[in-house]
């Protein structure tokens, strides 16, 4: 059970090997007491005028393993600092018939992409219908046309394209940022 050391921050002239110095002091361990360490996620800061620097989230293991780490959780009662759940692998059992025609997913927003991606690593073939263009085009269309000219286009705008609302938006709606999937999702983008 690793634990997950949220929004450890460095200045920009500070080395990252002292966020293992930084996990174990919020954590109240020696340093020694972490076995490994690896850096999850990297973003800066500069909120505040003249003053920017790195934040980190960092998982780690320690010494004593599930136990100890358990012991530390309950004693420091930090939403900062939490449990990296495992989350099992969902399985779903195919039916037993052949599929008269392929399955259709309409729109190809972040739920139309991960739906035609899952049926198609299981070889169903799926077709896609979106409503509006690619994401390079619509990008011109956005930005160029409604921004810039003042021209809306009915099938080319926020809602509507390649990659859905969410091409425009940064996601903070609805994130379930410490949702443990979130990880899972995360690679997939990467790969």
């Amino acid at each position: 059970m690793p634990i997950l050391v949220r929004n450890l921050t460095l200045g920009l002239d500070e080395d990252e090997t002292q966020l293992r110095a930084r996990a174990a002091a919020r954590l109240r361990i020696a340093e020694d007491n972490i076995r490994h360490y690896a850096v999850v996620r990297r973003s800066i800061d500069a909120r505040r005028r003249g003053e920017v620097a790195f934040v980190y989230n960092v998982e780690l293991a320690l010494d004593g393993g599930p136990r100890v780490e358990q012991k530390i959780l309950r004693g420091l009662r930090r939403s900062d600092v939490a449990a990296v759940a495992s989350v099992p692998q969902q399985t779903i059992e195919p039916g037993d018939k052949a599929l008269a025609d392929r399955p259709v997913i309409v729109g190809f927003g972040p739920a139309g992409m991960f739906a035609a991606l899952w049926l198609a690593q299981r070889g169903y073939r799926p077709l896609v219908l979106e409503r509006g263009r690619d994401v390079q085009v619509r990008h011109r269309d956005v930005m160029q046309r409604l921004y810039r000219e003042h021209v809306f286009d009915p099938e080319s705008n926020l809602l509507f394209g390649e990659g859905g609302a969410g091409a425009y938006s940064d996601g903070k709606l609805y994130t379930r940022v410490n949702d443990p999937r979130v990880r899972r999702i995360l690679q997939i983008f990467v790969d």
